[in-house]
């Protein structure tokens, strides 16, 4: 299984995210961002969000999964989480 977390800048806030790069060739560059639940349903589906995104990945879609601003790793803080 490869993956690669990163940090990328909203504002001035760090996003940090995981990608799932796609396991085998697909004809064409489809790719799938997985949005996680309002952040506090986000601890109880991170395991069905990281399968899901494994699972796309090996069947050929680039897949990024990322913590909203004030959730996870991202910075911030929870108070002022918005979409």
């Amino acid at each position: 299984m490869n993956r690669s977390g990163l940090f990328f800048q909203s504002g001035a806030f760090q996003i940090f995210g995981f990608y799932h790069p796609a396991a085998i060739d697909r004809e064409g560059s489809e790719g799938v961002l997985i949005c996680p639940p309002a952040p506090f349903e986000t601890r109880r589906s991170h395991r069905a969000q990281r399968n899901l995104a494994q699972n796309l990945a090996k069947k050929g879609f680039h897949v990024l999964r990322f913590d909203y601003r004030g959730t996870g790793d991202s910075s911030g803080d929870v108070e002022s989480w918005t979409l």
